[in-house]
């Protein structure tokens, strides 16, 4: 494999893991979130490429079209994956501040 390929996967892998300890709920939401990392790093260097737009190049790859791609593709991941407040979080929620 080439050690691009391996780099790019190392990365993405990283940004994906670390969103989802930072903004995960659920376990089932740990490979959406890796994956979408992986396919958003993978389609910024493509756009990257194409548009002539390789900004911080490490090695071969471009890092900076790369990682905002696997941001924005995480970002959709997560607003169509993140449950809505039911009505048992916003009672508890509204018991919480009468208490104050």
């Amino acid at each position: 494999m080439p050690p691009s390929l391996v780099l790019s996967v190392l990365l993405s892998s990283i940004v994906g893991l670390l969103f989802h300890s930072v903004l995960g709920r659920r376990l089932w939401q740990l490979p959406l979130y890796w994956g979408g990392a992986v396919l958003g790093f993978f389609g910024g260097e493509v756009l990257a490429v194409v548009a002539h737009a390789e900004m911080f190049r490490l090695g071969n790859i471009p890092l900076a079209p790369a990682l905002l791609g696997s941001v924005v593709v995480l970002g959709i991941c997560w607003f169509f994956s993140t449950p809505p407040p039911g009505p048992a979080e916003t009672r508890v929620q509204r018991q919480s501040r009468a208490r104050r």
